[in-house]
């Protein structure tokens, strides 16, 4: 496997609770009532997709990753404030 490549323009991106999503993406989660969610390209995810990155050194300066495929994954960092979310995009 290659070296990491990990993209981000640093753009905080707020941070939204379920009443502040189109009803579209709504029905695409299981738990619709609550939850925590940002808008990264197209595509709303929530927090809860996230595992925490501790202890995984190539990553340390990130807070949450989420797996897109084998070789990808999604990076958060928590903004200070906490009502804003860092996103970065990870592949080999």
């Amino acid at each position: 496997m290659g070296e990491m490549v990990i993209r981000t323009n640093n753009h905080p991106r707020l941070l939204m609770d379920v009443s502040e999503l189109p009803e579209k993406w709504v029905k695409e989660y299981d738990s619709p009532e609550e939850g925590t969610f940002f808008k990264y390209g197209n595509q709303y995810y929530s927090l809860a997709e996230f595992m925490t990155t501790e202890g995984t050194s190539f990553v340390s300066k990130w807070d949450g990753m989420c797996g897109m495929t084998a070789f990808s994954c999604i990076l958060i960092r928590l903004c200070e404030d906490r009502d804003y979310v860092v996103v970065a995009y990870c592949h080999s």
